[in-house]
């Protein structure tokens, strides 16, 4: 089984709220997981961004859309109820709810006008693995972040690769120093001097007195350094 979308918890979500006086999602999490029969694996599973739980996120945004249609309201931060309108809604016993069926309601219709939008907020990441509205708006978000990064360090290393050698060496010195080797003043890590190097192409001083050193060498390649390079360096190092 997995774990239902946001749409698919809305109609157990209002049918357990029409049974509760107060609910918090918290309550409602819970109940719907043993509900719906989830496992300790689904119940426990958490958003790419690891910030808040899937099935959790899901029934928070259940909550936020049937509440901005009107279906259930606010009691007071973090405790709603079913509102009358909701009560309706179920005696008519819909077979399922979710946005196509909120869009009759003009709460939600405001809503949706409000959030802007050209295009559903679960659309963010136009790829088939999202789904047509099936994603909460954070779940979409957390994996358009991914896609743009993904996107960016191919884009990153293209543009490395047009550079020439000596921004190279000078890119992999100041990643080296990012990273918290060496220290922060200027002469924290130096390029060697072109055609001198003997395979050496930066230094860094990990202390002040410049007794511990961190030889450097940048290949860019497209291939793996072989072992032939690799001994090269080393008998640079021992030079």
């Amino acid at each position: 089984m997995t774990i239902p979308t946001f749409q698919d918890v809305m109609l157990p979500l209002l049918n357990l709220a029409s049974e509760r006086e107060i609910l918090t999602v918290r309550d409602a999490k819970d109940d719907l997981a043993n509900q719906l029969g989830l496992t300790e694996e689904e119940r426990t599973e958490r958003l790419p961004s690891k910030n808040q739980g899937t099935f959790h996120n899901r029934v928070a945004w259940a909550k936020t859309y049937l509440k901005e249609a009107g279906l259930l309201e606010m009691v007071k931060r973090g405790h709603f109820k079913i509102s009358p309108l909701g009560r309706d809604t179920l005696a008519s016993q819909p077979e399922r709810i979710d946005t196509a069926f909120l869009n009759q309601f003009p709460g939600y219709r405001e809503f949706k006008a409000a959030g802007d939008t050209e295009e559903e907020p679960t659309q963010i990441a136009s790829t088939k693995s999202v789904g047509d509205d099936e994603m909460t708006p954070d779940a979409a978000i957390d994996l358009a972040k991914k896609q743009i990064n993904r996107e960016l360090s191919a884009d990153l290393l293209c543009q490395i690769q047009t550079e020439s050698h000596q921004f190279f060496e000078k890119l992999v010195l100041d990643l080296m120093l990012a990273m918290g080797y060496g220290g922060t003043g200027a002469e924290a890590g130096v390029l060697t001097n072109a055609g001198a190097d003997e395979g050496i192409d930066g230094i860094i001083n990990e202390d002040r007195l410049g007794l511990d050193l961190i030889y450097l060498q940048a290949k860019k390649w497209k291939d793996s350094v072989g072992r032939p390079e690799i001994q090269k360096f080393v008998g640079a190092l021992h030079g």
